[in-house]
């Protein structure tokens, strides 16, 4: 029922893909659009369901408008209290994809990195964190992203296989290693205790 829906599913992300997002993939090869894979698995109940977005500031939101296709009676929002539909002719250029998972070569993305590709141990660390790289893999990059998505640490210049973490504050890290032979970094989350 559009004029009280019940919420299925919600999970937080920042507004547009940035490499530093292990969940979102934008797929170069077509157009741009970006796949949101999501955390966990959501049943959905039998009939319609609705898919979309929240946000709670005023930032303009860059999404797809396909001008050949009017849905703008099937499109709604709420910025009052009470749902409407557009008054845009035109279909968003969201849609959600169901059934089996999706792996990355059905979005059209090429895989690079397998389960064994690279290992990341100690987990949890303490000052020092090693990993292991399979010997067909050419890294160019690594990276460190907190928690909150900020860049803390970046090293172009590979030359042993362990990291200094003993300056970063405990909790949850992603650790990306960029190839230039692949269009997505492959992410691995580690945690520091002391």
């Amino acid at each position: 029922n559009i004029s009280n829906p019940t919420l299925i599913h919600q999970e937080s992300r920042q507004v547009g893909v940035l490499d530093t997002d292990p969940n979102g993939i934008v797929n170069k090869i077509n157009n741009g659009f970006t796949t949101y894979i999501l955390n966990d698995t959501v049943p959905l109940p039998v009939g319609d369901f609705f898919v979309g977005w929240y946000q709670s500031q005023t930032f303009k939101l860059n999404v797809g408008h396909d001008k050949n296709l009017d849905n703008k009676s099937r499109t709604y929002y709420k910025t009052s209290g009470v749902w409407d539909t557009l008054a845009v002719p035109g279909t968003l250029m969201v849609r959600a994809v169901v059934g089996k998972p999706l792996i990355k070569s059905q979005i059209g993305i090429e895989e690079y990195w397998t389960d064994g590709s690279i290992t990341l141990y100690p987990n949890p660390a303490n000052d020092m964190i090693y990993y292991n790289v399979d010997e067909n893999i050419d890294l160019s990059s690594i990276r460190i992203i907190d928690i909150s998505g900020k860049l803390i640490y970046q090293n172009n210049t590979i030359t042993t296989h362990q990291i200094d973490i003993s300056g970063f504050a405990q909790g949850l890290y992603f650790m990306q290693f960029v190839s230039d032979e692949s269009p997505q970094p492959l992410t691995k989350k580690f945690i520091i205790t002391r």
